[in-house]
């Protein structure tokens, strides 16, 4: 099942960045350019699904938990705060855009935009479990 899912999760990843790529040769350009809304969106919750498939089993957290409308509206928020911020969508991936962008507006971020309950406990885990190590 997590195999199965995985894939799907890369495959889509894979074709929203496919379909996302102009052909201009300015790379700062492109990068702007190919991120909507959607790849932002797309992009963070294949993230987080990521995360909890291949996660450590002491994080009690589960693909359920994903599609809450709690956790759907704080991506959804998040994707926007970034875009007014910056003027960039994020692509939700970790690049190196996206940390710049989230590094310079995080304090703001964290004031403004509530975090669900699940993913905090879901964050103090990782902390807990990383303590122990």
């Amino acid at each position: 099942m997590r195999f199965t899912v995985a894939t799907l999760i890369i495959g889509f990843v894979l074709t929203q960045v496919g379909h996302g790529q102009t052909i201009n040769n300015n790379t700062e350009t492109n990068a702007k350019v190919a991120r909507t809304y959607l790849s932002c969106y797309n992009g963070s919750m294949s993230t987080l699904m990521l995360q909890t498939l291949f996660g450590p089993p002491e994080i009690k957290f589960n693909l359920t938990g994903l599609m809450t409308p709690e956790v759907k509206q704080y991506i959804s928020d998040s994707c926007k705060f970034y875009y007014e911020k910056s003027g960039v969508w994020l692509t939700g991936t970790d690049n190196e855009l996206d940390k710049e962008i989230v590094s310079k507006y995080r304090a703001e971020f964290m004031q403004k935009v509530k975090e669900p309950d699940s993913l905090i406990q879901r964050d103090q885990a990782y902390i807990q479990l990383n303590k122990t190590k």
